[in-house]
């Protein structure tokens, strides 16, 4: 069995190898780079980007554990119900399946525009790719298509990622083979937690597999 993994904004592959270094030794794993091959004159939008991973993870040819945090998570979630024979489960942290505010959207696009450009380049980004893809945030719906999905998931958040707590809430009762993980910490757990974030994959990997 394998585990793919999709990193968050900001983030790099790299950002898994703690967590990897805590997994069964049974798990194979591979990280993904969500913008290794995007360059700051393409229109960045969540569009794109899951057509991206999705043409990667089809490249897969065995069974695999999907795994994202915060936009790896909502890419996931994207993803997950395809048709898929290889996809045997999923793991997503402080991930949204629905819009957030379309309202704090703006205001946070708003806030964007008077930031200075190079704020935006560890996120592998530039300011107007950025904007343009939390504009394209405003069109997140997964509701419908994860209220089919039947392959074992565990959803994961931090208990003080107030951001993302309600959603994850949410979501452990749309996804109906589903459980819910709380970790002590915040977001990016990946990072804060790789302990306890690799703990829960192995209990996962344990329990269905």
């Amino acid at each position: 069995m394998k585990i793919i993994f999709l990193p968050g904004l900001g983030q790099d592959a790299a950002v898994w190898n703690n967590v990897i270094a805590h997994l069964n030794t049974e798990l194979s794993t591979e990280s993904l780079n969500l913008f290794s091959d995007i360059d700051e004159n393409t229109e960045v939008t969540l569009d794109l980007l899951n057509k991206k991973v999705d043409k990667k993870l089809r490249m897969i040819n065995e069974p695999y554990i999907l795994c994202g945090l915060s936009l790896g998570g909502i890419l996931a979630l994207s993803i997950a119900p395809k048709q898929n024979d290889f996809l045997q489960g999923l793991i997503v942290s402080g991930a949204q399946f629905e819009s957030p505010n379309k309202l704090l959207i703006d205001l946070q696009n708003l806030m964007f525009r008077f930031m200075p450009s190079k704020n935006f380049s560890e996120l592998g980004m530039t300011k107007k790719q950025m904007i343009r893809f939390c504009q394209s945030m405003k069109s997140l719906n997964l509701r419908s298509g994860l209220t089919e999905l039947t392959i074992p998931t565990t959803i994961i958040c931090g208990t003080k990622d107030k951001a993302n707590l309600s959603a994850a809430k949410s979501l452990s009762s749309v996804i109906s083979n589903s459980e819910l993980k709380l970790i002590a910490g915040g977001h990016m757990l990946n990072e804060e937690k790789p302990l306890e974030f690799a703990n829960t994959i192995n209990s996962f990997y344990a329990k269905y597999f």
